[in-house]
């Protein structure tokens, strides 16, 4: 199994239908705050198979209009990811 790119992505997609956001519409949200982002790199990020900066982790935060640490995982998900991060060699 491929080490995951990110622990927010399965955060952040349930984020966004809680709010009944399409990938289309988050996309073009981020695209008006300057970000240049399509439907297919938030599906990536959503998979987390697509790194997410710092930059980008809070403008989506911002736009979902919640907290950075609300697109972080629970406990758990972080032990699981961080045990199978620290797995890989380099």
């Amino acid at each position: 199994m491929e080490t995951p790119r990110n622990i927010s992505g399965s955060q952040l997609q349930k984020l966004r239908l809680e709010q009944s956001i399409s990938q289309t519409e988050l996309a073009a949200s981020c695209q008006r705050k300057g970000w240049d982002i399509t439907r297919y790199v938030i599906a990536k990020i959503e998979s987390r198979s697509r790194c997410v900066s710092d930059f980008e982790l809070m403008l989506l935060a911002e736009i979902l209009g919640v907290s950075v640490s609300a697109l972080l995982p629970n406990q758990k998900l972080w032990q699981a990811s961080r045990k199978h991060f620290m797995a890989q060699k380099p």
